[in-house]
């Protein structure tokens, strides 16, 4: 794997008080990268920064060797976020409409934009649904809408934040089902969770976040022990490869 993305000494403060507290890693490209963290420490605003929504005023981000903040929305183009609410990503009338709405805003021709909506459907397993009204989808549906819409974007980055929250068993593993269906296609994916045994089983690396700060970067099985010194609920399953919900 080749080295994709280099966060350097990444800080953000509000009202005097570090929430992203001098924060460097790497990505190497094909990563299927877990953030966990207790809330509040900083892991959905570091990922924030690393799609372009919040600028970096202290530190460095370079894609491919590229200094991000030296090309206008730059980011925005290379990394996909999806947020933990489907509801607040969802915006289109239809479910096609909806996945078309981000490649039109980057000045997509109408024939790629027909192209790559198609592809996404694809890839989603949702080409029954285009013609739907999305708020009449269920919970895992959604989700699938909102991974389909960043991919028609053809990001090579792609962002989870709380992939799981709100869903049943069956939205779940439907949303684990793509998630590893991303990794299969060979995309870069972070998925930001405090739900390790949801998830952990497919991750081949672990950062942990705590008071701003990562205080431990590793594989899952090497880490999976200490996490609930950082205020995170260990799995219940033994083994590393158990960790998920699919079994």
């Amino acid at each position: 794997m080749s080295n994709l993305l280099e966060v350097k000494n990444i800080t953000k403060s509000f009202n005097g008080i570090k929430r992203v507290d001098s924060v460097s890693f790497t990505l190497n490209r094909g990563d299927f990268l877990i953030i966990a963290g207790a809330n509040g420490s900083g892991k959905t605003l570091l990922m924030q920064h690393l799609n372009g929504l919040y600028p970096v005023k202290k530190g460095t981000i370079f894609y491919s060797g590229i200094d991000c903040y030296k090309k206008d929305n730059f980011l925005k183009t290379k990394v996909g976020l999806i947020f933990q609410n489907p509801d607040s990503q969802i915006i289109g009338l239809t479910v096609y409409d909806d996945i078309a709405f981000g490649p039109k805003n980057l000045g997509f021709c109408r024939e790629k934009i027909g192209l790559v909506v198609e592809t996404a459907l694809k890839e989603m397993e949702i080409s029954h649904l285009r013609e739907r009204a999305p708020f009449t989808l269920s919970g895992g549906e959604k989700k699938r809408v909102t991974i389909a819409g960043v991919l028609a974007m053809e990001p090579e980055v792609i962002i989870f934040d709380e992939p799981f929250i709100g869903l049943d068993f069956p939205g779940v593993k439907s949303v684990t089902k793509s998630l590893i269906r991303l990794k299969e296609l060979g995309y870069t994916v972070i998925i930001i969770t405090h739900d390790l045994e949801k998830i952990a089983s497919y991750g081949n690396r672990l950062i942990i976040m705590d008071s701003g700060k990562i205080v431990e970067d590793g594989e899952p099985k090497d880490l999976i022990e200490c996490v609930e010194r950082y205020n995170i609920r260990r799995p219940i399953q033994d083994r590393i490869e158990d960790m998920t919900w699919l079994n």
